[in-house]
Protein backbone atom coordinates (compact mmCIF):
# COMPACT_ATOMS: atom_id res chain seq x y z
CA UNK A 1 0.00 0.00 0.00
CA UNK A 2 2.82 2.38 0.86
CA UNK A 3 4.38 1.67 -2.52
CA UNK A 4 1.14 2.56 -4.34
CA UNK A 5 0.74 5.76 -2.33
CA UNK A 6 4.26 6.87 -3.25
CA UNK A 7 3.44 6.58 -6.92
CA UNK A 8 0.50 8.98 -6.83
CA UNK A 9 2.63 12.14 -6.55
CA UNK A 10 4.58 11.05 -9.63
CA UNK A 11 1.37 10.32 -11.54
CA UNK A 12 -0.08 13.68 -10.58
CA UNK A 13 3.15 15.46 -11.54
CA UNK A 14 3.17 13.69 -14.92
CA UNK A 15 -0.50 14.48 -15.50
CA UNK A 16 0.01 18.13 -14.55
CA UNK A 17 3.01 18.41 -16.89
CA UNK A 18 1.11 16.92 -19.80
CA UNK A 19 -1.94 19.07 -19.04
CA UNK A 20 0.23 22.21 -19.10
CA UNK A 21 1.74 21.14 -22.42
CA UNK A 22 -1.72 20.42 -23.82
CA UNK A 23 -2.91 23.86 -22.75
CA UNK A 24 0.05 25.44 -24.56
CA UNK A 25 -0.58 23.37 -27.69
CA UNK A 26 -4.26 24.33 -27.83
CA UNK A 27 -3.73 28.01 -26.98
CA UNK A 28 -0.55 28.86 -28.85
CA UNK A 29 -0.20 26.42 -31.73
CA UNK A 30 -2.26 25.05 -34.58
CA UNK A 31 -2.39 21.23 -34.29
CA UNK A 32 -2.58 19.85 -37.82
CA UNK A 33 -1.37 17.06 -40.02
CA UNK A 34 2.03 17.69 -41.51
CA UNK A 35 1.64 15.42 -44.54
CA UNK A 36 -1.04 14.52 -47.01
CA UNK A 37 -0.54 10.81 -46.24
CA UNK A 38 -2.20 11.22 -42.85
CA UNK A 39 -5.03 13.15 -44.50
CA UNK A 40 -5.57 10.32 -46.97
CA UNK A 41 -5.65 7.79 -44.13
CA UNK A 42 -8.26 9.84 -42.26
CA UNK A 43 -10.35 10.01 -45.42
CA UNK A 44 -9.96 6.35 -46.39
CA UNK A 45 -10.83 5.05 -42.91
CA UNK A 46 -13.68 7.58 -42.69
CA UNK A 47 -15.42 6.54 -45.92
CA UNK A 48 -14.43 9.68 -47.84
CA UNK A 49 -12.86 7.84 -50.79
CA UNK A 50 -15.48 6.31 -53.04
CA UNK A 51 -17.87 5.94 -50.11
CA UNK A 52 -15.91 2.89 -48.88
CA UNK A 53 -14.88 2.48 -45.24
CA UNK A 54 -11.53 0.93 -45.98
CA UNK A 55 -9.73 -1.44 -43.62
CA UNK A 56 -6.54 -2.14 -45.59
CA UNK A 57 -3.63 -0.04 -46.75
CA UNK A 58 0.08 -0.66 -47.10
CA UNK A 59 1.03 1.74 -44.28
CA UNK A 60 -0.83 0.69 -41.13
CA UNK A 61 -1.12 -2.77 -39.56
CA UNK A 62 -4.04 -5.10 -40.10
CA UNK A 63 -5.30 -4.81 -36.51
CA UNK A 64 -5.41 -1.02 -36.64
CA UNK A 65 -7.22 -1.16 -39.97
CA UNK A 66 -9.82 -3.51 -38.55
CA UNK A 67 -10.27 -1.30 -35.50
CA UNK A 68 -10.66 1.86 -37.59
CA UNK A 69 -13.10 0.08 -39.91
CA UNK A 70 -15.30 -1.15 -37.07
CA UNK A 71 -15.35 2.17 -35.22
CA UNK A 72 -16.11 4.09 -38.42
CA UNK A 73 -19.08 1.85 -39.16
CA UNK A 74 -20.43 2.34 -35.63
CA UNK A 75 -19.75 6.08 -35.38
CA UNK A 76 -19.18 7.37 -38.93
CA UNK A 77 -19.02 11.03 -37.96
CA UNK A 78 -15.74 10.68 -36.03
CA UNK A 79 -12.25 10.83 -37.56
CA UNK A 80 -11.06 7.75 -35.68
CA UNK A 81 -7.56 7.72 -37.12
CA UNK A 82 -7.01 11.18 -35.65
CA UNK A 83 -8.38 9.98 -32.32
CA UNK A 84 -5.96 7.03 -32.36
CA UNK A 85 -2.95 9.23 -33.16
CA UNK A 86 -3.83 11.87 -30.58
CA UNK A 87 -4.35 9.17 -27.92
CA UNK A 88 -0.99 7.54 -28.64
CA UNK A 89 0.83 10.89 -28.74
CA UNK A 90 -0.45 12.11 -25.41
CA UNK A 91 -0.13 8.72 -23.77
CA UNK A 92 3.51 8.67 -24.90
CA UNK A 93 4.05 12.16 -23.46
CA UNK A 94 2.54 11.12 -20.12
CA UNK A 95 4.56 7.89 -20.07
CA UNK A 96 7.82 9.72 -20.79
CA UNK A 97 7.36 12.07 -17.82
CA UNK A 98 6.04 9.43 -15.41
CA UNK A 99 8.66 6.83 -16.12
CA UNK A 100 11.53 9.29 -16.24
CA UNK A 101 10.65 10.07 -12.63
CA UNK A 102 10.42 6.34 -11.90
CA UNK A 103 13.86 5.92 -13.46
CA UNK A 104 15.26 8.53 -11.07
CA UNK A 105 13.58 6.72 -8.18
CA UNK A 106 15.03 3.35 -9.23
CA UNK A 107 18.47 4.92 -9.40
CA UNK A 108 18.06 6.53 -5.96
CA UNK A 109 18.07 10.04 -7.45
CA UNK A 110 15.59 12.78 -6.48
CA UNK A 111 12.41 12.48 -8.56
CA UNK A 112 12.82 16.06 -9.79
CA UNK A 113 15.92 14.97 -11.72
CA UNK A 114 13.79 12.61 -13.79
CA UNK A 115 11.06 15.21 -14.20
CA UNK A 116 13.52 17.84 -15.40
CA UNK A 117 15.07 15.43 -17.90
CA UNK A 118 11.64 14.40 -19.21
CA UNK A 119 10.46 18.01 -19.52
CA UNK A 120 13.49 18.86 -21.68
CA UNK A 121 12.92 15.68 -23.70
CA UNK A 122 9.25 16.54 -24.34
CA UNK A 123 9.73 20.22 -25.12
CA UNK A 124 12.74 19.62 -27.34
CA UNK A 125 11.79 16.47 -29.22
CA UNK A 126 8.06 15.79 -28.91
CA UNK A 127 6.57 19.31 -29.11
CA UNK A 128 6.67 19.52 -32.91
CA UNK A 129 5.20 16.03 -33.21
CA UNK A 130 2.28 17.15 -31.03
CA UNK A 131 1.47 20.06 -33.36
CA UNK A 132 2.68 19.06 -36.86
CA UNK A 133 1.36 15.53 -36.59
CA UNK A 134 2.32 12.63 -38.83
CA UNK A 135 2.27 8.92 -38.11
CA UNK A 136 6.06 8.70 -38.43
CA UNK A 137 6.66 11.22 -35.64
CA UNK A 138 3.90 9.61 -33.58
CA UNK A 139 5.70 6.28 -33.90
CA UNK A 140 8.96 7.98 -32.87
CA UNK A 141 7.31 9.49 -29.77
CA UNK A 142 5.89 6.09 -28.79
CA UNK A 143 9.31 4.48 -29.30
CA UNK A 144 11.00 7.01 -27.04
CA UNK A 145 8.35 6.53 -24.35
CA UNK A 146 8.81 2.76 -24.62
CA UNK A 147 12.50 3.15 -23.76
CA UNK A 148 11.65 5.28 -20.70
CA UNK A 149 9.11 2.67 -19.58
CA UNK A 150 11.58 -0.17 -20.05
CA UNK A 151 14.23 1.51 -17.95
CA UNK A 152 11.76 2.08 -15.12
CA UNK A 153 10.86 -1.61 -14.73
CA UNK A 154 11.62 -3.15 -11.34
CA UNK A 155 13.39 -6.20 -12.74
CA UNK A 156 14.27 -7.60 -9.33
CA UNK A 157 10.67 -7.82 -8.15
CA UNK A 158 10.12 -11.22 -9.77
CA UNK A 159 9.08 -12.65 -13.11
CA UNK A 160 5.51 -11.32 -12.97
CA UNK A 161 6.73 -7.77 -12.42
CA UNK A 162 9.31 -8.19 -15.19
CA UNK A 163 6.76 -9.51 -17.69
CA UNK A 164 4.22 -6.85 -16.69
CA UNK A 165 6.76 -4.05 -17.04
CA UNK A 166 8.12 -5.37 -20.34
CA UNK A 167 4.61 -5.70 -21.75
CA UNK A 168 3.84 -2.14 -20.65
CA UNK A 169 6.89 -0.96 -22.57
CA UNK A 170 6.04 -3.31 -25.42
CA UNK A 171 2.52 -1.83 -25.63
CA UNK A 172 3.98 1.57 -26.48
CA UNK A 173 6.22 -0.05 -29.08
CA UNK A 174 3.18 -1.90 -30.36
CA UNK A 175 1.35 1.37 -30.94
CA UNK A 176 4.25 2.53 -33.11
CA UNK A 177 4.23 -0.80 -34.95
CA UNK A 178 0.51 -0.59 -35.71
CA UNK A 179 0.96 2.87 -37.22
CA UNK A 180 4.03 2.20 -39.35
CA UNK A 181 6.23 -0.89 -39.16
CA UNK A 182 9.20 0.81 -40.86
CA UNK A 183 9.09 3.73 -38.42
CA UNK A 184 9.04 1.37 -35.44
CA UNK A 185 12.16 -0.62 -36.42
CA UNK A 186 14.78 1.86 -35.05
CA UNK A 187 12.93 1.94 -31.73
CA UNK A 188 12.87 -1.85 -31.64
CA UNK A 189 16.62 -2.06 -32.24
CA UNK A 190 17.38 0.46 -29.48
CA UNK A 191 14.84 -1.19 -27.17
CA UNK A 192 16.61 -4.52 -27.61
CA UNK A 193 19.94 -2.78 -27.03
CA UNK A 194 18.54 -1.30 -23.81
CA UNK A 195 17.65 -4.80 -22.61
CA UNK A 196 21.19 -5.96 -23.24
CA UNK A 197 22.60 -2.87 -21.47
CA UNK A 198 20.47 -3.58 -18.40
CA UNK A 199 21.87 -7.10 -18.20
CA UNK A 200 25.52 -6.22 -18.86
CA UNK A 201 25.42 -3.34 -16.38
CA UNK A 202 23.86 -5.71 -13.82
CA UNK A 203 20.79 -3.53 -13.45
CA UNK A 204 18.56 -6.54 -14.06
CA UNK A 205 18.89 -10.37 -13.90
CA UNK A 206 19.13 -12.10 -17.26
CA UNK A 207 16.25 -14.47 -16.47
CA UNK A 208 13.87 -11.60 -15.81
CA UNK A 209 15.05 -9.85 -18.95
CA UNK A 210 14.52 -13.04 -20.94
CA UNK A 211 11.00 -13.50 -19.58
CA UNK A 212 10.07 -9.92 -20.47
CA UNK A 213 11.64 -10.15 -23.92
CA UNK A 214 9.85 -13.45 -24.62
CA UNK A 215 6.46 -11.95 -23.73
CA UNK A 216 7.02 -8.99 -26.04
CA UNK A 217 8.37 -11.24 -28.81
CA UNK A 218 5.21 -13.36 -28.62
CA UNK A 219 3.04 -10.24 -28.98
CA UNK A 220 4.88 -9.04 -32.05
CA UNK A 221 5.29 -12.51 -33.52
CA UNK A 222 1.55 -13.11 -33.62
CA UNK A 223 0.91 -9.66 -35.10
CA UNK A 224 3.60 -10.05 -37.74
CA UNK A 225 2.15 -13.42 -38.71
CA UNK A 226 -1.33 -11.96 -39.18
CA UNK A 227 0.07 -9.14 -41.29
CA UNK A 228 2.10 -11.56 -43.42
CA UNK A 229 -1.01 -13.64 -44.11
CA UNK A 230 -2.94 -10.54 -45.13
CA UNK A 231 -0.18 -9.32 -47.45
CA UNK A 232 0.22 -12.75 -49.06
CA UNK A 233 -3.39 -12.86 -50.22
CA UNK A 234 -3.53 -13.13 -54.05
CA UNK A 235 -5.81 -10.10 -54.37
CA UNK A 236 -3.11 -7.93 -52.73
CA UNK A 237 -0.31 -8.88 -55.13
CA UNK A 238 -0.95 -6.24 -57.79
CA UNK A 239 -1.54 -3.51 -55.21
CA UNK A 240 1.71 -4.26 -53.37
CA UNK A 241 3.69 -4.52 -56.60
CA UNK A 242 2.36 -1.09 -57.57
CA UNK A 243 3.38 0.36 -54.20
CA UNK A 244 6.89 -1.06 -54.41
CA UNK A 245 7.39 0.29 -57.94
CA UNK A 246 5.92 3.69 -57.02
CA UNK A 247 8.18 4.01 -53.97
CA UNK A 248 11.33 3.30 -55.96
CA UNK A 249 10.40 5.57 -58.86
CA UNK A 250 8.93 8.53 -56.96
CA UNK A 251 10.29 8.51 -53.40
CA UNK A 252 13.82 7.38 -54.27
CA UNK A 253 14.34 9.36 -57.46
CA UNK A 254 14.03 6.76 -60.20
CA UNK A 255 11.67 8.90 -62.28
CA UNK A 256 13.45 12.20 -61.61
CA UNK A 257 16.79 10.74 -62.75
CA UNK A 258 15.45 8.95 -65.83
CA UNK A 259 16.78 10.00 -69.23
CA UNK A 260 14.64 10.32 -72.35
CA UNK A 261 15.62 6.84 -73.52
CA UNK A 262 14.61 5.27 -70.21
CA UNK A 263 11.26 7.06 -70.28
CA UNK A 264 10.61 5.89 -73.82
CA UNK A 265 11.51 2.32 -72.88
CA UNK A 266 9.08 2.53 -69.95
CA UNK A 267 6.32 3.77 -72.27
CA UNK A 268 6.10 7.24 -70.73
CA UNK A 269 5.92 10.44 -72.73
CA UNK A 270 7.85 13.50 -71.47
CA UNK A 271 4.55 15.17 -70.59
CA UNK A 272 3.35 12.16 -68.63
CA UNK A 273 6.68 11.92 -66.80
CA UNK A 274 6.39 15.59 -65.82
CA UNK A 275 2.86 15.01 -64.59
CA UNK A 276 3.96 11.97 -62.60
CA UNK A 277 6.69 14.02 -60.94
CA UNK A 278 4.01 16.51 -59.91
CA UNK A 279 2.05 13.70 -58.29
CA UNK A 280 -0.25 12.62 -61.14
CA UNK A 281 -0.15 8.82 -61.32
CA UNK A 282 -3.66 8.12 -62.51
CA UNK A 283 -3.02 7.68 -66.24
CA UNK A 284 -3.07 4.12 -67.57
CA UNK A 285 0.43 4.56 -68.99
CA UNK A 286 1.85 4.88 -65.46
CA UNK A 287 1.80 1.14 -64.90
CA UNK A 288 3.59 -0.98 -62.33
CA UNK A 289 5.92 -2.21 -65.06
CA UNK A 290 6.69 1.32 -66.24
CA UNK A 291 7.58 2.54 -62.74
CA UNK A 292 9.56 -0.62 -61.94
CA UNK A 293 11.74 0.00 -65.02
CA UNK A 294 12.88 3.35 -63.59
CA UNK A 295 15.62 2.31 -61.19
CA UNK A 296 16.88 4.76 -58.54
CA UNK A 297 20.23 6.35 -59.40
CA UNK A 298 23.25 4.32 -58.35
CA UNK A 299 24.97 7.33 -56.81
CA UNK A 300 22.34 7.30 -54.05
CA UNK A 301 24.11 4.28 -52.61
CA UNK A 302 27.61 5.71 -52.22
CA UNK A 303 29.24 7.04 -49.04
CA UNK A 304 29.63 10.47 -50.59
CA UNK A 305 25.95 10.72 -51.48
CA UNK A 306 24.95 9.40 -48.05
CA UNK A 307 26.95 12.17 -46.39
CA UNK A 308 25.41 14.70 -48.77
CA UNK A 309 21.94 13.43 -47.80
CA UNK A 310 22.82 14.04 -44.15
CA UNK A 311 24.07 17.55 -44.93
CA UNK A 312 20.81 18.30 -46.76
CA UNK A 313 18.88 17.02 -43.74
CA UNK A 314 20.77 19.31 -41.36
CA UNK A 315 20.35 22.32 -43.68
CA UNK A 316 16.62 21.81 -43.99
CA UNK A 317 15.82 20.80 -40.42
CA UNK A 318 17.39 22.65 -37.52
CA UNK A 319 15.45 20.37 -35.19
CA UNK A 320 17.19 17.26 -36.56
CA UNK A 321 20.56 19.05 -36.47
CA UNK A 322 20.26 20.01 -32.80
CA UNK A 323 18.84 16.60 -31.89
CA UNK A 324 21.92 14.94 -33.40
CA UNK A 325 24.17 17.39 -31.55
CA UNK A 326 22.28 16.71 -28.31
CA UNK A 327 22.66 12.96 -28.76
CA UNK A 328 26.40 13.28 -29.32
CA UNK A 329 26.73 15.48 -26.23
CA UNK A 330 24.61 13.16 -24.08
CA UNK A 331 26.63 10.09 -25.12
CA UNK A 332 29.89 11.91 -24.36
CA UNK A 333 28.56 13.07 -20.97
CA UNK A 334 27.35 9.56 -20.12
CA UNK A 335 30.75 8.12 -21.08
CA UNK A 336 32.56 10.61 -18.82
CA UNK A 337 30.22 9.85 -15.93
CA UNK A 338 30.82 6.12 -16.46
CA UNK A 339 34.59 6.63 -16.21
CA UNK A 340 34.07 8.67 -13.04
CA UNK A 341 32.05 5.88 -11.45
CA UNK A 342 33.21 3.26 -8.95
CA UNK A 343 36.02 0.95 -10.00
CA UNK A 344 34.89 -2.38 -11.35
CA UNK A 345 31.64 -0.98 -12.77
CA UNK A 346 32.94 1.39 -15.42
CA UNK A 347 33.36 -0.81 -18.48
CA UNK A 348 29.81 -1.69 -19.47
CA UNK A 349 28.27 1.76 -18.80
CA UNK A 350 31.07 3.30 -20.86
CA UNK A 351 30.58 0.86 -23.73
CA UNK A 352 26.80 1.35 -23.57
CA UNK A 353 27.24 5.14 -23.81
CA UNK A 354 29.51 4.83 -26.83
CA UNK A 355 27.34 2.10 -28.33
CA UNK A 356 24.17 4.22 -28.32
CA UNK A 357 25.91 6.95 -30.28
CA UNK A 358 27.39 4.52 -32.81
CA UNK A 359 24.11 2.62 -33.20
CA UNK A 360 22.17 5.82 -33.89
CA UNK A 361 24.84 7.04 -36.33
CA UNK A 362 24.79 3.69 -38.14
CA UNK A 363 21.00 3.77 -38.55
CA UNK A 364 21.03 7.36 -39.79
CA UNK A 365 23.80 6.55 -42.26
CA UNK A 366 21.84 3.54 -43.49
CA UNK A 367 18.76 5.68 -44.12
CA UNK A 368 20.92 8.26 -45.89
CA UNK A 369 22.58 5.46 -47.90
CA UNK A 370 19.14 4.47 -49.18
CA UNK A 371 18.87 7.96 -50.66
CA UNK A 372 16.03 9.44 -48.64
CA UNK A 373 16.18 10.86 -45.13
CA UNK A 374 13.46 13.38 -44.21
CA UNK A 375 13.56 14.86 -40.72
CA UNK A 376 10.64 12.74 -39.55
CA UNK A 377 12.52 9.55 -40.45
CA UNK A 378 15.61 10.79 -38.60
CA UNK A 379 13.51 11.36 -35.48
CA UNK A 380 12.49 7.68 -35.39
CA UNK A 381 16.15 7.04 -34.59
CA UNK A 382 16.92 10.11 -32.51
CA UNK A 383 14.00 10.08 -30.06
CA UNK A 384 14.52 6.57 -28.61
CA UNK A 385 18.32 7.00 -28.81
CA UNK A 386 18.19 10.25 -26.82
CA UNK A 387 15.86 8.64 -24.26
CA UNK A 388 18.40 5.83 -23.78
CA UNK A 389 21.32 8.27 -23.62
CA UNK A 390 19.51 10.36 -21.00
CA UNK A 391 18.99 7.24 -18.89
CA UNK A 392 22.72 6.53 -19.09
CA UNK A 393 23.43 10.10 -17.92
CA UNK A 394 21.03 9.64 -15.00
CA UNK A 395 22.68 6.29 -14.25
CA UNK A 396 26.08 7.97 -14.12
CA UNK A 397 24.72 10.83 -12.00
CA UNK A 398 23.23 8.29 -9.60
CA UNK A 399 26.69 6.78 -9.10
CA UNK A 400 27.96 10.19 -7.98
CA UNK A 401 24.89 10.86 -5.85
CA UNK A 402 25.26 7.56 -4.00
CA UNK A 403 28.74 8.57 -2.80
CA UNK A 404 26.92 10.77 -0.31
CA UNK A 405 29.41 13.62 -0.21
CA UNK A 406 28.27 17.15 -0.92
CA UNK A 407 30.78 17.58 -3.73
CA UNK A 408 29.69 14.36 -5.42
CA UNK A 409 26.01 15.28 -5.11
CA UNK A 410 26.71 18.72 -6.55
CA UNK A 411 28.44 17.01 -9.48
CA UNK A 412 25.41 14.74 -9.94
CA UNK A 413 23.05 17.73 -10.05
CA UNK A 414 25.39 19.47 -12.48
CA UNK A 415 25.30 16.40 -14.74
CA UNK A 416 21.48 16.49 -14.81
CA UNK A 417 21.53 20.22 -15.57
CA UNK A 418 24.04 19.63 -18.38
CA UNK A 419 21.72 16.97 -19.74
CA UNK A 420 18.94 19.55 -19.88
CA UNK A 421 21.26 22.22 -21.32
CA UNK A 422 22.22 19.94 -24.21
CA UNK A 423 18.55 19.80 -25.22
CA UNK A 424 18.00 23.55 -24.81
CA UNK A 425 18.65 24.33 -28.54
CA UNK A 426 16.07 21.68 -29.44
CA UNK A 427 13.56 23.33 -27.09
CA UNK A 428 14.23 26.74 -28.66
CA UNK A 429 13.86 25.37 -32.19
CA UNK A 430 10.63 23.55 -31.34
CA UNK A 431 9.20 26.71 -29.79
CA UNK A 432 9.94 28.80 -32.90
CA UNK A 433 8.49 26.09 -35.15
CA UNK A 434 5.26 25.64 -33.20
CA UNK A 435 4.33 28.98 -31.62
CA UNK A 436 1.37 30.65 -33.29
CA UNK A 437 -0.67 33.16 -31.26
CA UNK A 438 -3.53 33.02 -33.80
CA UNK A 439 -4.00 29.33 -34.52
CA UNK A 440 -7.53 29.52 -35.95
CA UNK A 441 -7.79 28.88 -39.71
CA UNK A 442 -11.50 29.08 -40.38
CA UNK A 443 -13.24 26.91 -42.94
CA UNK A 444 -10.86 25.12 -45.31
CA UNK A 445 -11.04 25.01 -49.08
CA UNK A 446 -11.51 21.25 -48.91
CA UNK A 447 -14.62 21.62 -46.75
CA UNK A 448 -16.12 23.99 -49.32
CA UNK A 449 -15.10 21.62 -52.12
CA UNK A 450 -16.79 18.70 -50.37
CA UNK A 451 -20.05 20.67 -50.19
CA UNK A 452 -19.71 21.52 -53.89
CA UNK A 453 -19.15 17.84 -54.72
CA UNK A 454 -22.23 16.85 -52.70
CA UNK A 455 -24.29 19.34 -54.73
CA UNK A 456 -22.98 17.95 -58.06
CA UNK A 457 -23.15 14.17 -57.69
CA UNK A 458 -23.17 13.65 -61.46
CA UNK A 459 -19.48 14.58 -61.72
CA UNK A 460 -16.27 13.02 -60.46
CA UNK A 461 -13.87 15.59 -59.02
CA UNK A 462 -10.15 14.81 -59.03
CA UNK A 463 -7.90 17.34 -57.27
CA UNK A 464 -4.31 18.04 -58.23
CA UNK A 465 -1.65 18.93 -55.68
CA UNK A 466 -2.04 22.68 -56.18
CA UNK A 467 -5.13 22.49 -53.99
CA UNK A 468 -4.12 23.05 -50.40
CA UNK A 469 -5.54 19.95 -48.80
CA UNK A 470 -7.33 20.09 -45.47
CA UNK A 471 -4.74 19.31 -42.79
CA UNK A 472 -7.20 19.53 -39.89
CA UNK A 473 -7.27 16.60 -37.49
CA UNK A 474 -11.04 16.48 -37.34
CA UNK A 475 -12.63 17.53 -40.66
CA UNK A 476 -16.20 18.79 -40.77
CA UNK A 477 -18.40 15.95 -42.05
CA UNK A 478 -21.68 17.38 -40.80
CA UNK A 479 -22.93 18.09 -44.35
CA UNK A 480 -22.15 14.56 -45.54
CA UNK A 481 -19.35 12.65 -47.19
CA UNK A 482 -19.14 12.91 -50.98
CA UNK A 483 -18.18 9.69 -52.77
CA UNK A 484 -17.38 11.57 -55.99
CA UNK A 485 -14.23 13.37 -54.84
CA UNK A 486 -10.64 12.14 -55.02
CA UNK A 487 -8.55 14.59 -53.04
CA UNK A 488 -5.25 13.60 -54.64
CA UNK A 489 -4.54 12.65 -58.22
CA UNK A 490 -1.61 10.47 -57.31
CA UNK A 491 -0.01 8.54 -54.50
CA UNK A 492 -0.36 5.32 -52.60
CA UNK A 493 -4.18 5.36 -52.59
CA UNK A 494 -4.50 5.25 -56.40
CA UNK A 495 -5.14 1.52 -56.46
CA UNK A 496 -7.03 1.34 -53.17
CA UNK A 497 -10.51 -0.10 -52.80
CA UNK A 498 -12.11 3.33 -52.37
CA UNK A 499 -10.23 4.81 -55.33
CA UNK A 500 -11.39 1.99 -57.58
CA UNK A 501 -14.97 2.31 -56.29
CA UNK A 502 -15.05 6.05 -57.07
CA UNK A 503 -13.92 5.43 -60.66
CA UNK A 504 -16.23 2.43 -61.11
CA UNK A 505 -19.26 4.54 -60.21
CA UNK A 506 -18.58 6.60 -63.36
CA UNK A 507 -17.72 3.64 -65.54
CA UNK A 508 -13.91 3.79 -65.40
CA UNK A 509 -11.47 1.02 -64.58
CA UNK A 510 -8.64 2.05 -62.27
CA UNK A 511 -6.04 0.64 -64.64
CA UNK A 512 -7.71 2.00 -67.78
CA UNK A 513 -8.23 5.67 -66.99
CA UNK A 514 -6.40 8.10 -69.29
CA UNK A 515 -5.83 11.83 -69.09
CA UNK A 516 -7.83 11.97 -72.33
CA UNK A 517 -10.91 10.81 -70.39
CA UNK A 518 -11.17 14.29 -68.86
CA UNK A 519 -12.41 15.68 -72.18
CA UNK A 520 -16.17 15.81 -72.80
CA UNK A 521 -16.88 13.71 -69.71
CA UNK A 522 -18.12 13.99 -66.10
CA UNK A 523 -14.51 14.13 -64.91
CA UNK A 524 -13.48 17.47 -63.41
CA UNK A 525 -10.02 18.70 -62.45
CA UNK A 526 -9.82 20.69 -59.22
CA UNK A 527 -6.93 23.07 -58.69
CA UNK A 528 -6.02 25.76 -56.22
CA UNK A 529 -7.93 29.01 -56.49
CA UNK A 530 -5.24 30.83 -58.47
CA UNK A 531 -3.93 27.79 -60.35
CA UNK A 532 -4.82 26.72 -63.86
CA UNK A 533 -4.35 23.24 -65.35
CA UNK A 534 -0.63 22.79 -65.91
CA UNK A 535 0.96 23.02 -69.33
CA UNK A 536 2.03 19.38 -69.01
CA UNK A 537 -1.56 18.32 -68.31
CA UNK A 538 -2.93 20.19 -71.30
CA UNK A 539 -0.13 18.92 -73.55
CA UNK A 540 -0.75 15.34 -72.47
CA UNK A 541 -4.49 15.78 -72.97
CA UNK A 542 -4.11 17.13 -76.49
CA UNK A 543 -1.43 14.61 -77.38
CA UNK A 544 -3.65 11.69 -76.42
CA UNK A 545 -6.68 13.12 -78.23
CA UNK A 546 -4.66 14.44 -81.17
CA UNK A 547 -6.75 17.60 -81.26
CA UNK A 548 -7.04 20.91 -79.43
CA UNK A 549 -8.76 20.95 -76.03
CA UNK A 550 -10.24 23.90 -74.16
CA UNK A 551 -10.17 24.17 -70.37
CA UNK A 552 -13.42 25.71 -69.13
CA UNK A 553 -13.58 27.25 -65.67
CA UNK A 554 -16.75 25.72 -64.26
CA UNK A 555 -16.63 27.12 -60.73
CA UNK A 556 -14.32 29.16 -58.55
CA UNK A 557 -14.85 29.49 -54.85
CA UNK A 558 -12.72 30.32 -51.85
CA UNK A 559 -9.59 28.20 -52.21
CA UNK A 560 -10.40 26.04 -55.24
CA UNK A 561 -11.28 26.11 -58.95
CA UNK A 562 -13.10 23.44 -60.98
CA UNK A 563 -12.23 22.86 -64.65
CA UNK A 564 -14.05 20.94 -67.34
CA UNK A 565 -12.43 20.11 -70.68
CA UNK A 566 -14.02 20.14 -74.11
CA UNK A 567 -12.92 19.42 -77.62
CA UNK A 568 -15.60 21.81 -78.89
CA UNK A 569 -14.51 25.26 -79.94
CA UNK A 570 -15.46 27.58 -77.10
CA UNK A 571 -14.19 30.59 -75.27
CA UNK A 572 -12.88 30.17 -71.76
CA UNK A 573 -15.27 31.46 -69.17
CA UNK A 574 -17.29 30.69 -66.15
CA UNK A 575 -19.64 27.80 -66.38
CA UNK A 576 -22.58 26.83 -64.19
CA UNK A 577 -21.73 26.49 -60.55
Amino acid sequence: MRRVEKRWPQRLAAAATVAALLAYVLACTNPHYDLGDDVLLVRSFGGMVGGVYESFNYITHTFLGWLMHGLSLLWPGVAWFSVAQAALLWLSAYAAVLFAMRVAQRLALPAWCGWLAAAAYLLGLAAEGLTSITYTLTAAAAGGAAVWRLMAVDWRAGYKAAVRGALGSGALLYGAYLLRAQAFLPSLCLWAGALAALGLMKRAPWRALGAGAAAVALLFGVSAGVRAVQLSAPERASYLAWQAARTQAIDYGGLAAAEAEALEAAGLTPEMAELALSGCLLDASVTTEALAALEPPEEAHTPQEALETLRVLFRRSRGAYWACAALAGLCALAALLALAGPRGSRLWPFLASVGVGFAAAAMLLYLAWMGRLPARAAMTVLMPAIALAMWLVLHGAAGLWSAGRSLHRAAAVLAVLMCVALLAPCVKTAYHNTYNPFPGQGESACTRLERYALAHEDRLFIADLSLGDDRSLFPDWSAGKPDNLLLAWGGWNNHSEGYCAALARFGYEHDGLRIADFADSPLRLVTGEDAEPSEAFMACLERQLEQPVTAVLEAEEGGFAVYAFTTQTADKGDGDS
